[in-house]
């Protein structure tokens, strides 16, 4: 069974591009995508704060359901 997978990208990323990330959903059935207007490539030292709020919610929302095991 596909594990839940949280993908995020910042909408400024002129290296990889936000879309390139939009478009691994279809390999990833169970995938969250989160893109972050203020944000580029470096999206952990940009955004620090709220990529750790994202991951903080997404694992107690992945754990809550455990739809991997």
């Amino acid at each position: 069974m596909p594990a839940p997978t949280l993908l995020v990208a910042g909408r400024r990323d002129a290296v990889a591009g936000y879309a390139d990330t939009a478009a691994l959903l279809d390999r990833y059935p169970h995938a969250t995508l989160a893109v972050l207007e203020d944000a580029g490539h470096a999206l952990m030292h940009e955004r620090p704060e709220l990529l750790a709020a994202l991951l903080n919610d997404w694992l107690g929302r992945a754990s809550a359901h455990n739809r991997w095991g």
